[in-house]
């Protein structure tokens, strides 16, 4: 939490200069546990050796993604399910599967494939859920040698997101890249009119012409601008898999893997930009080195610490399921306060008392404040709401700390409250949220107090 000191003010009586403090941080409810999971799976025939273990890993992982194993029989999942799931496919060359040619790059060719998405929620759980999305992810080998991830996400995000209702604003935003090739994403169309196709690696003499990673890097994060940890990034690509390995104290950590621990794997000489073989497996065959995925995921990382690699080489994937598990809570900043808040007679706060405080929203361009809300006006350009406090706008308690004029929240029932019974902040008390609102976005806590003069 930081602390500021505001300008004196005058006591209203007396003249008396007396000082405001102010303490401002972030603070978040719980976001909720839906997860929107995008698999790029590369359709190219340099999948054709791993098309029938890629379906089999492909179920494996869905199903420790919703039904996690219990390998020591003690009745609790080795790690914790994802309750509310959805799942979309797209192809490296985002053409109908088996589309056997090099779409245009700026045409409106088919997106998904078989055109949706799958659904899985604990309520209602469907135990064959796990084969559906591996057979939709069985796109064949018929693709484009030019593989484009990372255009296919953009695609997605960019045009399809709507039409797919995949992604939903109040969601966390998971996606995974499969592929056995470096991503072949061009600025310049005409790379995809060159006969004869690419090179194994680097897409050959057009990486000059490839768009910058730092767009899609940028893009994606877009998706969640006040909150890039709700955004994660998985690369199961051709990459030497002891270089990828994670631990099982890494396993259980918030940051799984650096930007040391990628800027070492582009290091190695197996991913150096001339090398042909990056990997290679009995089910899968050679695997070229995938430097611009890397590169896209680290970049991903820096910014939200949910981005991580694994090896399309390797033959469990269970460590893969365990990290993006790990991956969708990653970056979330917890409701806990680092200090109890004061009431407004300067002592400790107790549960559901009024505190001298208001919180900040900020919200997406185009939205208005919802429920509990009143427009505040923009902060660097983005609009602004204070979120009710219960209480607020009744008498003594109409105006905020900083002037805010609360008595639109007169009478709500709707909003926050302070409270101190969450154990897990260990005695620094948390901002609740009532049960109608959905408080996931930017939020900044403002409390002041006044305080005697101190002559100095």
């Amino acid at each position: 939490m930081t602390v500021a000191l505001l300008g004196g003010c005058s006591e209203p009586d007396s003249g008396t200069p007396r000082l405001v403090w102010s303490s401002g941080t972030d603070v978040f409810a719980d976001c909720g546990s839906a997860v929107d999971l995008l698999f790029v799976v590369d359709d190219s025939t340099s999948m054709a050796d791993g098309r029938v273990n890629l379906v089999v890993r492909m179920e494996e992982l869905v199903r420790a993604l919703v039904l996690p194993p219990d390998a020591d029989g003690n009745g609790v999942p080795d790690w914790a399910p994802l309750p509310d799931l959805r799942v979309a496919v797209v192809t490296t060359d985002m053409g109908a599967p088996g589309a056997n040619e090099c779409p245009d790059p700026d045409g409106d060719d088919a997106v998904f494939a078989d055109g949706g998405w799958l659904q899985w929620h604990d309520d209602e759980p469907d135990l064959d859920f796990p084969a559906a999305v591996a057979s939709l992810a069985d796109v064949g080998t018929d693709g484009c040698e030019f593989e484009r991830p990372l255009d296919a996400i953009a695609r997605v995000l960019e045009r399809g997101a709507e039409e797919s209702r995949l992604i939903r604003r109040t969601a966390r935003l998971a996606v995974v890249v499969v592929t056995d090739e470096d991503d072949c994403s061009a600025a310049d169309p005409a790379v995809y009119e060159r006969p004869g196709g690419p090179t194994t690696t680097s897409c050959g003499d057009d990486a000059d012409l490839l768009r910058p990673v730092a767009d899609l890097v940028e893009l994606v994060l877009a998706q969640r601008p006040h909150r890039p940890g709700l955004v994660s990034a998985l690369a199961i690509a051709g990459v030497p898999p002891d270089l990828v390995e994670l631990s099982e104290a890494e396993l259980m950590s918030d940051h799984l893997q650096t930007t040391e621990d990628f800027d070492l794997v582009l290091q190695d000489p197996r991913m150096a930009p001339d090398a042909a073989v990056a990997c290679s497996a009995p089910f899968l065959g050679d695997a070229a080195p995938s430097r611009r995925l890397v590169e896209w995921v680290r970049d991903v990382n820096r910014a939200a610490t949910t981005g991580i690699v694994q090896s399309i080489c390797q033959s469990d994937w269970t460590p893969v399921a365990r990290s993006l598990t790990r991956l969708v809570g990653a970056g979330i900043s917890g409701p806990c306060l680092g200090v109890p808040l004061q009431g407004e007679g300067g002592l400790p706060a107790a549960t559901g008392e009024h505190v001298p405080c208001v919180v900040v929203e900020t919200i997406w361009q185009g939205e208005t404040c919802g429920l509990g809300r009143i427009a505040l006006g923009e902060e660097e350009g983005w609009p602004t709401c204070v979120a009710c406090q219960l209480g607020d706008g009744d008498p003594g308690h109409e105006t905020g700390p900083s002037g805010e004029d609360l008595r639109p929240c007169a009478g709500t029932a709707t909003g926050w409250f302070y409270t101190t019974e969450d154990r897990a902040c260990g005695g620094a008390g948390r901002i609740a949220f009532t049960d109608d609102v959905y408080a996931c976005g930017r939020m900044r806590l403002e409390c002041a107090w006044e305080m005697e003069p101190v002559d100095l």
